[in-house]
């Protein structure tokens, strides 16, 4: 079986950031997460990309991981529940085909009962998505590991930020491929 840990060496699939480097404000004073590097193609194979559907063409928004063969564990905060969704499995680049993408329609959307995006603080950030079919499981395409119910990581334990996000916060740069972090 495919496992998350122990987490790839530094180098070879991430690099961690500096402390006090892996945040920013933008410009709206709202934190974001940059800097890291692109990431190795499918080096983050339970990465998934969600999109939603708008104006005739599918967005890319925030991320995903899969986390059973048609559920994809996510940010409540990048879910609208009158928005159409869609997922994308083994995607690196956002902006070209590369034949390792499996694309997934969104049949149900559970978002925490105590989420409250007027709380973010408050916790329960997360939501899950219900694939209208099943992943195939691939060197593109795997399924995330989860820890155990109670499980507390130790302090300076290795945790890795993945995603297409940007690496640096510049007006007018926009990260099309899979960063980590």
């Amino acid at each position: 079986d495919w496992q998350l840990l122990p987490p790839p060496a530094v180098g070879t699939h991430a690099v961690p950031l500096s402390p006090g480097r892996c945040s920013e404000l933008d410009v709206e004073n709202m934190q974001r997460v940059v800097g890291g590097t692109e990431a190795r193609s499918h080096a983050w194979p339970y990465q998934v990309g969600p999109a939603y559907y708008s104006g005739g063409g599918w967005y890319h928004t925030c991320g995903g991981s899969l986390i059973q063969r048609n559920w994809v564990m996510t940010a409540a905060h990048c879910v609208n529940n009158n928005m159409n969704y869609r997922v994308v499995a083994g995607e690196h680049n956002l902006n070209s085909n590369e034949g390792s993408e499996q694309i997934f329609s969104v049949s149900k959307i559970i978002v925490h009962p105590y989420w409250n995006p007027s709380n973010v603080a408050g916790g329960y950030d997360i939501a899950l998505f219900r694939l209208s079919g099943y992943a195939t499981l691939n060197n593109a395409v795997q399924l995330a590991v989860l820890p155990q119910e109670g499980t507390i990581l130790p302090d300076g334990y290795p945790c890795y930020i993945t995603g297409w996000g940007l690496t640096r916060s510049e007006p007018g740069y926009a990260g099309s491929r899979g960063r980590s972090s």
